[in-house]
């Protein structure tokens, strides 16, 4: 046998040896997960995982993946994985929903944060309550991009008015752009916007500004990059206090 083919042999021999260590090592058990039976229908289960979230599987899941039921304790033994298969569309589907009803808790809110500024800028809790605005921005991602604290964005539309205001079609008032994104690269940008007189509604509105929007509001954020999270109100209470005050 020549040299080479026997270091050839050798090598292969060591890597069979190797792969077939690898294949014999005991596995990590996976964890399993009790998730709550909330109701049954038949061949219908019901589910309910710590997060609250809920599903309907058919029974034919629980015998092919050979689960087991604990009865006493009303629960369904699911491995880890199968648990994050089941629950991640209903986790997508309820933080979509999420950041869109906060979306639009902050478009309605627009006259009123504009109305009470100086109290946001002052008041350190309501300052840094995390707003749902951010620049979705196409192919890129930037950091100060958001989503940005109230204060940042009162600041941003006090000290830049210019560049975040618009004049309502509608009864000629303030406009205030609460929402906007766009291209760094071609500069086209797509803005939402409230009117702090009447509360009317722009959406979608098309123009090429991006890096007027963006700029500004990126720099005043830049400025607060370590403000603390754990003091600030989150945006619904914050809405709550300035309602009454």
């Amino acid at each position: 046998m020549t040299d080479k083919k026997k270091q050839y042999t050798q090598k292969t021999a060591t890597s069979f040896r190797t792969f077939s260590q690898r294949a014999d090592a005991p596995k990590t058990a996976e964890a399993v997960i009790p998730i709550d039976i909330i109701d049954q229908q038949g061949r219908n289960y019901t589910l309910r995982n710590a997060e609250g979230l809920q599903i309907r599987i058919d029974e034919s899941l629980i015998v092919d993946n050979g689960l087991h039921i604990d009865v006493q304790a009303g629960k369904l033994l699911v491995p880890e994985s199968l648990v994050r298969g089941w629950f991640e569309p209903n986790r997508r589907e309820q933080q979509k929903w999420e950041e869109q009803r906060l979306q639009d808790l902050f478009a309605a809110s627009v006259p009123l944060v504009w109305h009470h500024r100086e109290r946001i800028l002052a008041d350190p809790q309501i300052f840094g309550a995390r707003t749902p605005m951010r620049i979705r921005m196409a192919y890129v991602s930037m950091q100060d991009s958001g989503p940005y604290p109230l204060g940042v964005v009162v600041q941003a539309w006090t000290e830049y008015e210019e560049r975040y205001m618009r004049i309502c079609p509608k009864c000629g008032g303030r406009m205030l752009i609460y929402s906007f994104s766009g291209s760094p690269l071609s500069g086209r940008s797509s803005h939402s916007a409230t009117c702090t007189a009447c509360g009317y509604q722009q959406h979608h509105v098309d123009e090429g500004s991006f890096g007027r929007l963006a700029s500004p509001i990126m720099r005043i954020a830049s400025q607060y990059r370590d403000l603390p999270k754990d003091d600030a109100l989150s945006f619904e209470e914050a809405i709550k206090q300035i309602d009454i005050i």
